[in-house]
């Protein structure tokens, strides 16, 4: 497990971590043109390049480990990112989203994202989320309450919104 964590964490540190203001940035995202999605980030492969779109009105990106941290709520009806390394403006972007949405937790396959969130973010985060009636929307293929990608032989992400 620590050296699935080594090699995610060098994975992030070669695309770069989140913005670093206490605010947050607002970007525009790409659209894939294959289907007219929210591109949420590319994963690169030596021989490929898969392409993560988004699958639901609201997607969030949670990276708390030793690289860093950084937040991304991804809107797909605005075609936006919203990005910050504040764990509190992150609660209150998800404090603002409708009541009764699903999101879309974006994370990877071995070690979680999130690996270094305390517990008591977690609990934080589950009470803004059961606070406006919102769910983590379920994985298809995993079951899970959060979309996992395959970052086995990933060289890396790209965030095309930065």
């Amino acid at each position: 497990m620590m050296r699935q964590s080594g090699i995610i964490a060098g994975l992030l540190l070669a695309v770069g971590g989140c913005a670093q203001p206490a605010e947050r940035t607002v970007s525009v995202c790409e659209t894939d043109p294959a289907s007219g999605g929210l591109i949420a980030l590319r994963m690169r492969y030596e021989d490929h390049v898969d392409t993560v779109v988004c699958q639901q009105p609201w997607s969030v990106w949670i990276q708390w480990n030793d690289t860093g941290r950084c937040f991304r709520l991804y809107d797909r009806s605005r075609l936006s990112v919203t990005e910050t390394a504040d764990f509190e403006v992150f609660l209150s972007c998800l404090d603002e989203l409708p009541r009764g949405v699903q999101v879309e937790r974006l994370d990877t396959c071995s070690a979680s994202l999130a690996y270094e969130m305390p517990d008591e973010a977690w609990r934080r985060l589950k009470a803004v989320m059961s606070s406006g009636s919102r769910t983590w929307a379920r994985d298809e293929l995993s079951e899970q309450d959060r979309r996992i990608l395959c970052t086995c032989e990933c060289l890396g992400f790209e965030f095309p919104h930065r």
